[in-house]
């Protein structure tokens, strides 16, 4: 980012934009997460069923 730019973002909107960013990244891990949840739980039924 351009220093001029820099001085003109304010503080509380960079730390706006960190926040954001940190969250998405948090709704994407838990995303994962739940989708690696999903395929064993489908692996384990059908190990079972088969």
């Amino acid at each position: 980012m351009p220093t001029d730019v820099a001085v003109r973002t304010p503080v509380a909107q960079s730390l706006q934009q960190l926040e954001t960013a940190s969250v998405e990244r948090q709704q994407a891990l838990t995303q994962r997460q739940q989708q690696d949840m999903d395929h064993r739980v489908r692996k384990t039924l059908s190990m079972r069923m088969g």
